[in-house]
């Protein structure tokens, strides 16, 4: 038994920087999201949100095991305009806009819960 996905990747909690956890676990799990909703999204400026994308889709699509997503659910408070250069950013990189392509993951891995991984972090 395993992980098979980190869902999501939420840049905002402990132990959650990109870079950090593709080295660790890259390879032998799958990750889903790293587009931060709670500061950059509604707070930031179209540019940032641009060079955010690129920080973390450069650091968590290196060798495949990405998927690139929000890290929850794009609210109210987010303007369009972030929303459009989000999506921007990621056709601009010639990546698809639903997903990234994944590495396979090693067989016979299963799903976690979401309490195990905070039971990681903690």
């Amino acid at each position: 038994a395993g992980v098979d996905i980190l869902d999501p990747v939420q840049v905002t909690a402990k132990g959650m920087v990109p870079a950090e956890l593709k080295t660790e676990f890259g390879g032998r799990i799958v990750f889903h999201g790293g587009i931060d909703t709670q500061n950059v999204l509604p707070f930031g400026t179209p540019a940032e949100v641009r060079a955010h994308v690129r920080e973390v889709v450069g650091a968590m699509s290196a060798d495949g095991g990405y998927i690139f997503a929000p890290s929850q659910i794009l609210g109210p408070d987010i303007p369009v305009e972030n929303i459009v250069a989000m999506y921007d950013e990621i056709k601009i990189r010639g990546c698809k806009i639903q997903s990234i392509l994944c590495r396979p993951h090693a067989e016979g891995a299963t799903a976690t819960t979401a309490a195990a991984t905070k039971e990681r972090q903690e």
